[in-house]
Parts: C-alpha cells; structure tokens; sequence
C-alpha cells in the first residue's frame, strides 16, 4: 500500500510527463525540471493540471521558479497547500 506521500509524488510525475517534452515523468526527485524542458508556459500548464487534478490551488506566494525546482520542491508546495484544506 502506497503512502499518501508516495501517491502526491506519482501524480505529481505523471502532470509532468503529460507536460514535460518528451512525456517521461522525471525518475529522479531532484533533477531541475528546467533541465528537462519546463518553461514558463508550461509551468502554467501544471499548475492548472494541479488545480483540476488533485484540487491544490497554489497560493501567489508559491508561484516562484524555486517551486518549480524538481519534483521534490513542487511536491512540498503542493503538499503546503493542501495541508489546511
């Protein structure tokens, strides 16, 4: 059985293999996402796939590229911003 951490972490994959060029999800928790091609308008794009998917409205003060680091940094916003609902 997968651990609610372990679930958020896979989706957020999958948003990013849906959106990232290429569509294979980063493996690897820490590697830049702008490495593998996330630009603005595709940040846009997951933070809309964020809100439809797993209803987590990230607040102004996380849409800053250091959210968007690696999975390990988006997940933790969204973890955030889910937290008090």
């Amino acid at each position: 059985m997968s651990s609610p951490t372990s679930s958020l972490t896979e989706a957020v994959r999958g948003i990013l293999g849906r959106t990232l060029p290429g569509g294979a999800a980063p493996a690897d928790d820490e590697v830049p996402l702008r490495d593998l091609g996330l630009t603005s308008l595709r940040m846009v794009r997951v933070v809309v796939a964020l809100r439809e998917e797993l209803g987590a409205d990230l607040p102004d003060d996380l849409l800053r590229p250091e959210t968007f680091h690696s999975v390990r940094t988006l997940v933790s916003a969204v973890r955030a911003a889910t937290d008090g609902t």
